[in-house]
């Protein structure tokens, strides 16, 4: 990254199960000739200073990847563990994006991280809808992410709806995720 530093850490999120897309989306191919998985973390390369990865991938990377404590409990695990990590290296929060949201653009996180920059509160991306799994989590929010972890409702969005949070508009092709191969057909 060049420029002023962000102090956020980039985390691609990619710990689910992808049961109903039928094989790993990490490593579902671009049609730029690049695997899910590194089409996230070069995005993420171009706006932090460091980028890891949130679950088990069977795709190789050179990053540091941080595997959930508790398997199988959602995304809320593995943002909370990116954002302890995020903690310990001296970072002020996470920009978590979801490996499987292949249209984001390095445009579109560098919104989120200024406006998150501006009051260093819980920022999101929203298009017809709250993203939550699009965002910039500050450390603040390791507390309360553990209760809500450790809870049977482990909902990030009705979470969200609980906190002081700031969101940036992005388009619906930006948050556009792949879950199923229809989904994959209808993004090419």
């Amino acid at each position: 990254m060049t420029g002023e530093s962000t102090r956020a850490l980039g985390v691609v999120l990619c710990g689910g199960k992808s049961s109903r897309m039928g094989r790993d989306k990490a490593s579902i191919m671009h049609p730029l000739g690049e695997s899910y998985l590194q089409l996230a973390i070069n995005r993420l390369d171009a706006v932090c200073d460091d980028v890891i990865v949130s679950g088990e991938t069977p795709i190789s990377h050179d990053r540091f990847a941080l595997i959930d404590e508790v398997p199988n409990r959602g995304p809320v695990m593995g943002i909370l563990a990116s954002l302890q990590y995020a903690k310990r290296q001296g970072f002020e929060g996470c920009l978590v994006t979801p490996v499987d949201t292949p249209n984001l653009s390095v445009h579109d996180l560098r919104s989120l991280l200024a406006q998150w920059n501006k009051r260093r509160q819980l920022t999101v991306a929203q298009s017809d809808w709250i993203q939550p799994l699009i965002g910039v989590y500050g450390v603040d929010e390791i507390e309360s992410l553990r209760e809500l972890a450790s809870s049977n409702d482990r909902s990030l969005m009705r979470w969200i709806k609980t906190r002081n949070v700031q969101t940036v508009t992005l388009s619906l092709q930006a948050c556009y995720n792949i879950n199923t191969p229809e989904d994959l057909t209808n993004a090419s």
